[in-house]
């Protein structure tokens, strides 16, 4: 007959060791799912993501006197041109809150630009160029007007990225406000958070 305890110590050996082999032929299996708690960062070449920003803008100089803090949104779009670089589009509606009584002041931005990642997993740079409608509107003392011009702005800073939520921190300029003779250009601080709702 055979001695329990060595039946109980070779039962163990046997399955601990296929234990390690079922282990090994997993962490080989390129098909096998990534380990819980590593979620692989949206984009690469290729990839095609439609996106929403939450855009906040905080306003300096000369803007800063015309209002307090603008607020609004972009629809965003990004193509992988490899895996670190990315061609991006945005676009939507910033309303500025603070204003004088009577007056408000809105921009709706159309730009385009690149993201490119560096250093850490998830810090990225970013540049864009375009246009940005910018509309005034007047209402004192039963005195009504509006107007609206079109200006080439621009924007660069710097972002992160965990999975799908995006966020990003820099200057951005929408153009300059002519009034007659006189003529103020708009700059501020603008921070957006934004998700990616889709992948094409």
């Amino acid at each position: 007959m055979f001695d329990n305890h060595r039946v109980s110590r070779f039962t163990c050996l046997v399955t601990l060791g296929l234990g390690l082999m079922a282990g090994s032929a997993f962490a080989d299996d390129p098909a096998a799912p990534p380990p819980a708690g590593n979620e692989m960062m949206a984009g690469g070449k290729g990839s095609k993501i439609i996106g929403v920003d939450v855009v906040g803008i905080l306003p300096l100089g000369d803007y800063s006197n015309g209002a307090s803090f603008g607020l609004g949104a972009l629809a965003r779009f990004e193509y992988g041109v490899s895996d670190v670089l990315a061609v991006t589009a945005r676009a939507g509606y910033i309303y500025n809150l603070g204003t004088p009584s009577g007056v408000g002041l809105a921009f709706i931005p159309v730009l385009v630009g690149a993201t490119y990642k560096v250093g850490p997993p998830g810090l990225f740079v970013f540049g864009e160029l375009g246009f940005t409608n910018i509309r005034v509107s007047v209402d004192v003392m039963g005195a009504s007007g509006s107007d609206s011009q079109t200006k080439f702005s621009v924007g660069a800073g710097a972002g992160y990225q965990t999975g799908k939520i995006k966020a990003r921190l820099g200057f951005f300029l929408p153009g300059s406000e002519d009034s007659g003779s006189s003529s103020t250009t708009l700059y501020g601080i603008m921070a957006s958070v934004g998700y990616d709702i889709a992948a094409l």
